[in-house]
This record gives structure tokens, C-alpha cells and sequence, in this order.
């Protein structure tokens, strides 16, 4: 597999060298992986067929091999080796098998009627003493691996052999059951109304059910069928967990669209397979969902379904299509009943008849054609009319999978489902006039290429974070109407660079920041650009597969193209040419994975492409995010009088399409009906608040009496802007941006966001303005004003409208759940409000939260107790902040610091922090302001366990006139241990005692995971890793910690666990975790007991999933008998 080749080459390539012997001990030991891992797919197909899917296939043992290995044959006319297979009557057949095919090699896959319908080039490493020597790494090493869904009773495999290689054996035999068993189903198991089989989709009269069932797909594998749909522009696909539960099966599953018959009658509609791998995203079986992403774009050819986070109201007419008892696609409806148990509500119920091989299924309100709930049981009776299925609430799954994957459809938006792409920042700033330069890199140039770009924070001319969600380019200005058409294979990454722009190393790969993060691998293609124009629009647009959040302050942003192949737009890029400081380029030709740059020849050429990064934002009316909304208003920003005006605009919940507490850093508005946006500034206080739901609806004419409790100013001063150009056929430019220096969380389950901008003056250009406005939906949106002066009080007009905004905002989570948004009982004189050395650790659960998906936590949040007169501040701090997953209950929390820390124990941040005068006093809850950035963010995953949050304060400066927030005591949800006056202390002098402070987490959604199980023994070794285990992670390495100084040591790595005792060889108490059948690798430990293997991970698909086990040992002859001690055990898992 490639993992294994991957890790197998960090040893080849380096200075570290497998302990385990040749290569050819290497091979063998391969060959025993290779064995378990087709015991474990046995394994797990078996279990898969025990779930909820209806069986369609069944499964029986197949052999026969190629000459194992196989010699090249050139000619591929003439296969190296072919074999033939029949099953009379069988509707498909697939074939598992292993592979290990050379370079160029291929497997063929015909049908019956030796029609080539599948072709899977290089599975497997060439061999292994190619593996050795060239260190290529390529997928399905040491899998096994299922070809694709052939229909058809009869295929045919054919070996093309043009360099040679390990060679085919075959496993298993996947035999369809015949279209006539399939058409029927098995015998009903739990219909509401109707008896099997329902209705098929072709016959449903509603031209609109049938469009929107088009992105329902059945989900093959190992023989058993399920039910999914598209819910994003970017094929990603939503099912039941207990459908597809893991990386493995996403890996051999089949989606299989068009799935259907003519109406009422038994000819198949041609079906349309999407081929394996899909990849597994993130699941829970709990709530029973799984996302997937499809391996190509089948959301191109069938759309895809949005999701509506609300619940159906009782009685509600909702509609499933479906593959019920793996039959063609059938279409029910049936009536919503309540939300009825299961934990937390997560299930509601409904009457829609459905079947095994439903589970998967969008459920679909009529009003709406959106999908409120994801089928996943059945449990009707004909009998009962009370009974009824059950579906997860898109109301609780949809604040989940918004998370970890932004672009999903979401009802109300228009257009493309993605985020949208507004507002944006330029780069350089002063760009927004044609440019004084040209450059052909990276797309007016044909072949394979790498390029790097480097912008610097002089560049964005703010210092301000920015969340980047797509990049857009223009053509040099002056040219033809149209260029085009083009497409680009490419790869792209992001960081923040070591080195400024004009001191970048011809190195691509040291440019690089610890934050490299792959944002985009596909095709970009463009069938007409503008070239006339000076300047032309940014109309060639990238959106990307998951933001990046760039802080300036942190050094420049780096764009990584690793182009595989591409055709020139016939015209170069706009550019500008500043300092060496503010951008730079380096480029290297013929290839995409090329090490170091060859243009220009020394050095970093100064010019760079002219680039627009669209800003990741909420809208408010979201359906409006991207085209023209329907009003617009002088106010708030034109035709405004010597005194200025105050508009107070109140956006409810509903009119973002938000979900969850977001932090907001940024307000932007944007010109009507496309308008250019002269460069300007405006003088303005910008306050905001959360008022009670129904707000807009419900205005009265005083300013003060609009705001919720917890107003706050968030912006007094000037607020300058660059000019941006005209946009025709949608929305302009959110040009208009105010970044707040004080941001502001507000939570749509709260109430509604209040918008109070106090308008002193605006700069000449704005004053002939409209800006873009609408009204929302049901009283969405509303404000009042007072058009002459901006210190009045009292409003002198009503509108049931207001402009459209858009919202720079990011996750948040505030912990423990009883403090989320309101003041605590109690109050904290400890931790960061204590005035000496002391030590607090402060145990915060997680399995109460929304959502259980993993996160990094990259900052961490304070707020004083409130309400009180008294400052808190100025102050600052020396102290060390120890993060960890703790593995102890609240009822059994030993008192020993060291004990309570998980295996996941982490130094986050060792330095000085401080804050300002914070007066906060009158809010209740004050603001969470004392906010200390992480220097390595941490990965925690709620399910896995609680949050320990490990303060050791060294010295404090400053005073601090009140305490922290805090629970009352015998709180819920939160655990403190504490010593008064040493910061260096084992155990505590007070508790464990259920009360501790709020505290709030600035996150990200995590991919990639490590996991401690076992017990270490001989010492209180611990092994964990440097940076998230995803892909890529050029700075990933292995790490042990706390072992014994100066000894010899040995990493590990194995694909299986393993519990072998070794007490009978002296070790008493240690237990060997892993086979240690991927390599052993040799170092020796530090001075401080610590020891590293780099093991940098590559942007590599394939590895998506890949999961091994560490585990390290040392000499240490005082320790046992035997004279070893071994760490505890690591599990990691890959992902991207």
C-alpha cells in the first residue's frame, strides 16, 4: 500500500535505516500484511452484511493467480495473462483480488461482450527492489482491491505487461443477484401503506421529484445495497453510517446513479457507475450518518440536494426516493410525525414507506424540496398506523457536516452551492487599477510546471486574519474580447512562509510554513475570459476544497502550484511590480513535483500575478449571497447630510442560513446591481448586539431599546477602503469591509444580530451610491434610522428591509455548556486572576456538545466576572499552558497533575501573554476578551475523552480588580485541581472540585488523528506526534517523550495491534502493541529523554485513511530483568 511505501522510503531515503534487515525480510513480512489485510476485508464485509442494507450479491471464493512475478510484454495486444469468469444470470460481477502491477502495467476489465469497461494502471509498487531503489510509492500495495461493478454475467481480466511486476491473484467473486430477483426485493419487512414494490421514480407525475431525485444513488459493496444522495456542487455524498462505516469500505464502494426502470415496466435505464475509491470523510454512528466524496463529478451530470436544518412540522408531506430492498429506484411519501427519541432528539419520524436498502435516503419536504432528515430505519407496521421510520434531523446533522465540510448545499442559497466567494481582498491592495506588469505563470504556459507565489502582509495592506475560500485571477489588460478555452490538472497549496517574499530559497518545499495545508487537486478549466478591458475582471475563479486562514502578522502567504498538465489561456496574467518585500515568484518547468526552482535563475522574480482571495463569509439573506438582490437604498453609506445619519438594521437567525456560534472579525457591504466602488473611507461607531428572535418584525423607534443586553462597540474611527471595479451579470464586490479590532460571538440560537452603525461622514465618492438591499423572508430582516443626525437616540423611520451584509466569521466553542451565554454562579480568584505562582488544571467534558467531530483548538479564551464595577487590566502573564485529552471520569479524577494528563500531552504555549484595561463590568456574561493565541494548536476529540487544560503561572504583572467567570460549586460538566504557590507542582493542594472557569476554544475542524492506547512500561514514556497526522504535514514526525536520557531506542510501526505479555522474558508488566510489520527504525534519546523520527507526509490522495500503530522501546538496563522498557501504544490515522 502506499503508506507502506511511503514509510518504507523514509528509511531508504534518510539516515535511519530499518533494523528489520534486507529488503527481501522486508518483502516477506509484507506478504504477511498483505494476508491480514485480506482476513480483515473478510471481516469486514461479513459484518457489513449484519447491517441494515439489503443484500443484492453474494459472495464466493475465487482463485487462480497470474505467473507470480510476471515477466514484460510489450505488445498490448497480447496480454501477459487473461482469465475468463461466468455466472449465468448474474445482473453484475466484480472481482477482488491483489495487485502488483509494474510501471505502465494495466489490468483490463471486460464485459461479456469484451467491451473495456475498466482500466486500473500501477496498483501496487513495481516491485520491491524497484521500491528500494527508486522509493515510488503507488496505491493498493498490500490491499486488497475490488474492480468496479461490470453488468453483465460474464467478464474478462486481461495482465498488460510492459515492464513487469508481482502479478494478480484472485480472492473473491461478487455474483449479482438476476434483474428479476433485484426488481422484486426480498419479502416486505416494514411498509407504513404500501406493499412492495412502491412506485417506481419514473412514474411520479411531479416533474420537480423527479429532478431532485436524480442526485439519489444506490451504494454497492460487498454485495450488500444502500442508499445515498449528492449534497454538494462538489460531489460530496451523504448516507447512513451503518451503510458505509469506515475509510475501508468507502474505498470499495459503488455508486451507481440512473439506477432505474421505465415507468411500471421492467427495462433498466442505463446506470451510470462511479467507481472506487470513494473517500470517507468523517461519520457517527450514533446519529448514523456518513460523507463521502465521490471519486469523479457526478454531481455535474445529476445535481445534487440541499440540506435544510429545520425540523418537519407534525403532518408535514415529505417524499423518499430510494433503493428499497436494493430494487431500481422507487419514490414514496407519507407524513412527518415528532421528534422521539434516541439520544439527544436526534431522530424524528415519518411515514414514507421505505425498506432495507433505504437507509441513506434524503428525506424530502415538499415545500421545499430540500432534505429536513437522512432515513435511517425502518420500524412501520401495516397494521399500526401509528408507527412510523426514522430519519436523523437535518436540524441537528446539519451544524455537523456544515463543519467539516463548508461547500455542502445548504437550502435557500442560489446558484452553486459552495460558500460564496464574497467578500474578497486584492493582492497587492493598490491593485485595483490595471497593473504595471504581465506574467505568464502559472496558467499562460502550456505542459507540467511547478510555481510558487509569495504575497506579503504589505500586500493585503491590513494586518488583519483573513479565512481564504477561493482565489480568482484577471488577464492583462488591452487584449482581445475572449481568451480561452483552457483547463489545468493541477495541485495547490497554502501555508505561510518562512522567508519574506524577496528572500524565498530555491527550494520549493523550505518556503513552506508549519500551516501547509493542500487547499485544491483537480482540473480548472475556463471557456471564455474577458482581455479587452483595462482592467478586465477577475473571472478566472478557483474555489477551494476547504479554507485557509491566513494571519499576516505570521508571515507571507505562499500559493504551491504543482501543475500536471495544462493548456495556455493565451494571455498573460495581470501583475504588479512593488517591493522585493510585498510579492515574489519562482517557477520550474517539465514538471509538477520538481524540488527547486529554475526561473529565474537566482534569486525570486519580483513580479506576481494580480490575485483576488475571496473571504470566506456569512450572508445575510443568504439566497442573495451571489446574484443582485432584488431593493436597494441610498443608506447606510450615501446621501448623507452635515450631521451624518444612524442606521440600526437587525438580521434574524434564519436570514444567514447560519449555524452554530461564530466570531465575527468583519462586516463588509457591497454596491447595487454590480457598481464599481470608488476608494474612500468612512467615519463611523459600529456597534452590535443579540436581540430576542422576532426582533425585526417588531422595531420600536429607540436605538437603545432595539439592542440586546450585551451591546458592544466593535469599531470607532476611520475605516478606509480600496476603489474595486464593476462586476456585470451578478452581485458587485462586498468592497465596503470595516475589519473589527474588538470582535464579536453571536449565537443564531440566541436571537438576531444587531447592526447599529453610527455614521459621522463618508468620503465624496460614496454619496452617489445605491447600496444593495433586501428584505429576507418572513420578517427577516428589518431597521430603523434616523436620516440627520448620527447621535440621535430616537429612529424617525421604519423599514421591513435593510442592506445586504456579509459576515467575516469562524466556529467557536465555549465550555463548560452550563456557562455557554450566561454568567456562572460562581467566580475565579485562581489561575490567570491569581497574583503569585500557582498551578490550575481545569478538566472541561466535551460528550455533551453538539458535535462530537475532532477539532484544533489554536486559541484560548477568558472573561471576567460579571456584572461588576472593578477593571480587569491592565496585566500580563509568564506562564506555560499544557494541553491533553484526559482519559479520567469527573468521579475518579486522581489529585496528581501528571496522572490526570491523557497520552496526548502537549506544551501549547510557554511565554508572556497579556491583555489591556478591559472594562466590561455591566455585561452578564462579560465579553470573552483575555485571549491567548497557541503556538501549536492542539488536536482534541470530545468523543475521546474530556479537555484538560494544564495553567502553570510563573508571575503575573498588572492587577486585576475582579475575577474570572466561573461555575458555582458541584457544577456539571467541569473538574479544577489547584495549587495555590507552586507552579511546578505534582499534586494539588485543593480538589478535585466540580466548579472551574469558562472558557471558550478558537477551532477548526481536525483531520487526521492519533490515538494512545496500551500502558507504557519501565518509566512513564509516552509517544505522540509532532503536528496532526494529515495530509500533507511536511513538519509530521514521531515522537517519544519522558524516557530515559541517552539510550538507545527503536520506533515501531506496524499495521495491526498486538497484545503479547513479555513478562516470561524478564519485562514484567510490558506488553508489545504493534507487529511492527512496516519497520523498525533505529535512534537513541536526548539529554531530556526525548527522541524524533521525521516522517514528513506527502499530498498524497491515496494515503487518505491509512492507518498504523507506534509504538517505541529503549535499552534501559535498570529498568526489569530484560533490560528494555516500552512507550504506550500510538494509533494514527491519516486524512486530508
Amino acid at each position: 500500500m502506499a503508506l507502506r511505501a511511503h514509510l518504507r522510503a523514509l528509511a531508504f531515503a534518510g539516515s535511519l535505516g530499518f533494523l528489520c534487515g534486507s529488503a527481501l525480510e522486508a518483502q516477506d513480512r509484507g506478504a504477511h500484511a498483505i494476508a491480514s489485510a485480506g482476513d480483515a476485508l473478510q471481516e469486514a464485509q461479513r459484518l457489513h452484511a449484519r447491517e441494515q442494507g439489503a443484500r443484492i450479491a453474494e459472495l464466493e471464493p475465487l482463485s487462480g493467480a497470474s505467473p507470480r512475478p510476471y515477466a514484460p510484454r510489450p505488445d498490448p495486444e497480447r496480454p501477459a495473462w487473461t482469465r475468463s469468469i461466468h455466472r449465468a444470470g448474474a445482473s453484475y460481477l466484480r472481482v477482488y483480488l491483489r495487485l502488483d502491477l509494474g510501471l505502465g502495467d494495466e489490468l483490463r476489465v471486460r464485459d461479456g461482450a469484451r467491451m473495456l469497461r475498466w482500466t486500473y494502471v500501477e496498483k501496487g509498487p513495481v516491485s520491491a527492489q524497484l521500491l528500494g531503489a527508486a522509493a515510488s510509492a503507488f496505491p493498493g500495495y498490500g490491499h486488497v482491491f475490488a474492480t468496479d461493478t461490470v453488468f453483465s454475467d460474464r467478464l474478462h481480466l486481461e495482465l498488460v505487461a510492459r515492464s513487469g511486476g508481482g502479478g494478480v491473484e484472485l480472492l473473491q467473486l461478487e455474483v449479482g443477484h438476476p434483474w428479476t430477483r433485484l426488481q422484486l426485493g426480498a419479502p416486505p419487512e416494514n411498509p407504513c401503506v404500501l406493499t412492495p414494490p412502491f412506485p417506481d421514480t419514473s412514474c411520479e407525475p411531479s416533474a420537480t421529484r423527479r429532478a431532485r431525485a436524480r442526485a439519489v444513488c444506490g451504494i454497492a459493496n460487498a454485495g450488500v445495497f444502500c442508499t445515498g444522495f449528492l449534497a454538494s456542487s462538489r460531489s460530496h455524498v451523504l448516507t447512513a453510517n451503518h451503510c458505509v462505516p469506515s475509510a475501508a469500505l468507502a474505498a470499495t464502494a459503488n455508486l451507481w446513479f440512473g439506477y432505474e426502470t421505465d415507468c411500471n415496466g421492467s427495462t433498466l435505464r442505463g446506470t451510470t457507475v462511479i467507481p472506487a475509491p470513494q473517500t470517507f470523510l468523517g461519520g457517527d454512528s450514533i446519529r448514523d450518518w456518513s460523507l463521502l466524496r465521490a471519486s469523479s463529478n457526478p454531481a455535474a451530470q445529476f445535481g445534487w440536494l440541499a440540506l435544510e436544518p429545520a425540523d418537519p412540522n407534525a403532518n408535514e408531506t415529505l417524499y423518499l426516493p430510494s433503493h428499497a430492498g436494493g430494487r431500481p429506484q422507487e419514490l414514496t411519501t407519507g407524513p412527518a410525525r415528532g421528534v422521539i427519541g434516541f439520544p439527544g432528539g436526534s431522530h424524528f419520524q415519518h411515514r414514507c414507506d421505505a425498506e432495507p436498502g433505504s437507509s441513506g435516503a434524503p428525506v424530502i419536504r415538499e415545500s421545499s424540496h430540500c432534505v429536513v432528515g437522512l432515513h435511517t430505519h425502518g420500524a412501520c407496521l401495516l397494521q399500526d398506523p401509528n408507527s412510523a421510520n426514522w430519519a436523523t434531523r437535518m436540524s441537528v446533522l446539519a451544524p455537523i457536516l456544515l463543519r467539516i465540510e463548508p461547500t455542502l448545499a445548504v437550502c435557500g442559497a442560489s446558484g452553486n452551492s459552495a460558500p460564496p466567494c464574497e467578500p474578497a481582498e486584492i493582492l497587492p491592495s493598490t491593485a485595483s487599477i490595471e497593473g504595471n506588469a504581465s506574467i505568464d505563470l502559472p496558467f499562460a504556459r502550456s505542459g507540467a510546471q511547478r510555481v510558487q507565489l509569495a504575497y506579503g502582509a504589505s500586500a493585503l495592506g491590513h494586518a488583519f486574519p483573513v479565512r481564504i475560500r477561493g482565489l480568482r485571477w484577471r488577464l492583462d489588460g488591452g487584449g482581445a474580447a475572449s481568451y480561452g478555452p483552457a483547463s489545468w490538472d493541477f495541485a495547490l497549496e497554502l501555508s505561510t512562509s518562512r522567508h519574506v517574499p524577496g528572500a524565498l530559497e530555491r527550494s520549493f518545499d523550505a518556503n513552506h510554513g508549519a500551516d501547509r495545508t493542500s487547499v485544491f487537486d483537480g482540473v480548472l478549466s475556463a471557456s471564455s475570459l474577458p482581455g479587452s478591458a483595462s482592467p478586465n475582471g477577475f473571472e478566472l475563479s478557483l474555489e477551494l476544497d476547504r479554507a485557509f486562514e491566513w494571519d499576516p502578522r505570521s508571515g507571507p502567504l505562499l500559493l504551491d502550484f504543482r501543475i500536471r498538465n495544462g493548456t495556455s489561456i493565451g494571455r498573460a496574467l495581470d501583475a504588479q511590480v512593488l517591493a522585493s518585500s510585498a510579492h515574489a515568484c519562482l517557477a520550474a518547468a517539465g514538471s509538477a513535483s520538481a524540488a527547486s526552482a529554475t526561473f529565474p535563475t537566482s534569486g525570486s522574480t519580483a513580479p506576481a500575478p494580480v490575485v483576488e482571495l475571496c473571504v470566506e463569509a456569512l450572508h445575510a439573506p443568504r439566497e442573495h449571497a451571489r446574484t443582485d438582490a432584488p431593493l436597494s437604498s441610498a443608506l447606510p453609506w450615501s446621501s448623507l447630510p452635515p450631521n451624518g445619519a444612524r442606521v440600526l438594521t437587525v438580521y434574524e437567525a434564519q436570514s444567514f442560513g447560519a449555524i452554530g456560534k461564530r466570531r465575527i472579525s468583519r462586516l463588509s457591504w457591497r454596491p447595487d446591481a454590480g457598481a464599481a466602488l470608488p476608494s474612500g473611507s468612512v467615519d463611523v461607531r459600529v456597534s452590535l448586539s443579540t436581540a430576542p428572535a422576532g426582533r425585526a418584525s417588531a422595531l420600536v423607534p429607540s436605538f437603545a431599546a432595539n439592542h440586546g443586553a450585551d451591546r458592544r462597540i466593535v469599531f470607532d474611527g476611520l475605516a478606509s477602503f480600496p476603489a474595486r471595479g464593476a462586476r456585470s451579470g451578478g452581485a458587485a464586490t462586498a468592497g465596503l469591509q470595516i475589519e473589527l479590532p474588538t470582535p464579536y460571538v453571536y449565537d443564531p440560537a440566541h436571537g438576531a444580530l444587531v447592526v447599529d452603525l453610527e455614521i459621522r461622514a463618508v468620503s465624496a465618492g460614496l454619496q452617489i451610491l445605491l447600496w444593495d438591499s433586501a428584505a429576507g423572508t418572513s420578517g427577516a430582516i428589518g431597521r430603523v434610522v434616523h436620516g440627520s443626525d448620527w447621535r440621535a437616540s430616537m429612529a424617525q423611520v421604519s423599514e421591513a428591509f435593510g442592506a445586504q451584509l456579509a459576515l467575516g466569521a469562524e466556529p467557536v466553542i465555549d465550555l463548560p455548556l452550563a456557562l455557554d451565554g450566561s454568567e456562572g454562579a460562581g467566580v475565579s480568584l485562581d489561575g490567570l486572576a491569581s497574583s503569585g505562582p500557582s498551578r490550575e488544571l481545569t478538566i472541561y467534558e466535551g460528550s455533551a456538545l453538539a458535535t462530537l467531530e475532532p477539532v484544533f483548538i489554536q486559541g484560548l479564551s477568558w472573561r471576567p466576572d460579571g456584572p461588576s464595577s472593578g477593571d480587569f487590566g491592565p496585566v500580563a502573564w509568564d506562564l506555560a499552558i499544557e494541553l491533553s485529552t484526559c482519559p479520567h471520569s469527573a468521579a475518579n479524577m486522581p489529585v496528581l497533575f501528571d496522572v490526570v494528563h491523557g497520552g496526548d500531552r502537549r506544551v501549547v504555549f510557554d511565554g508572556v501573554a497579556s491583555v489591556p484595561l478591559l472594562d466590561n463590568g455591566a455585561a452578564s456574561p462579560a465579553p470573552s476578551e483575555i485571549t491567548i493565541q497557541l503556538a501549536t494548536p492542539f488536536r482534541w476529540d470530545p468523543a475521546a475523552g474530556s479537555l484538560a487544560v494544564d495553567l502553570r503561572l510563573r508571575s503575573r504583572s498588572g492587577t486585576t480588580a475582579r475575577g474570572l467567570d466561573a461555575t458555582g460549586a458541584g457544577a456539571s460538566g467541569v473538574v479544577r485541581l489547584w495549587h495555590p504557590t507552586d507552579s511546578r507542582a505534582t499534586a494539588a493542594q485543593v480538589g478535585p472540585e466540580t466548579r472551574g472557569p469558562a472558557l471558550r476554544l478558537w477551532s477548526e475542524p481536525a483531520r487526521g488523528r492519533a490515538i494512545p492506547y496500551g500502558a507504557s512500561c519501565g518509566f512513564p514514556a509516552i509517544a505522540t506526534t509532532l503536528r496532526a497526522p494529515q495530509l500533507p504535514s511536511p513538519e509530521f514526525a514521531l515522537r517519544l517523550a519522558r524516557s530515559s536520557p541517552l539510550r538507545p531506542a527503536a520506533l515501531m510501526l506496524g499495521l495491526q495491534t498486538l497484545q503479547l505479555r513479555l513478562d516470561f522474558l524478564g519485562a514484567t508488566g510490558c506488553t508489545w502493541l504493534n507487529l511492527a510489520d512496516l519497520a523498525q527504525i533505529g535512534t537513541s534519546t536526548d539529554a531530556a529523554g526525548e527522541a524524533r523520527i521525521p516522517a514528513p507526509l506527502p499530498p498524497d490522495p491515496t494515503l487518505h485513511g491509512a492507518r498504523f500503530f507506534a509504538q517505541w522501546a529503549t535499552i534501559d538496563p535498570g529498568v526489569n530483568a530484560a533490560g528494555f522498557a516500552l512507550s504506550a501504544g500510538l494509533e494514527i490515522v491519516l486524512e486530508r
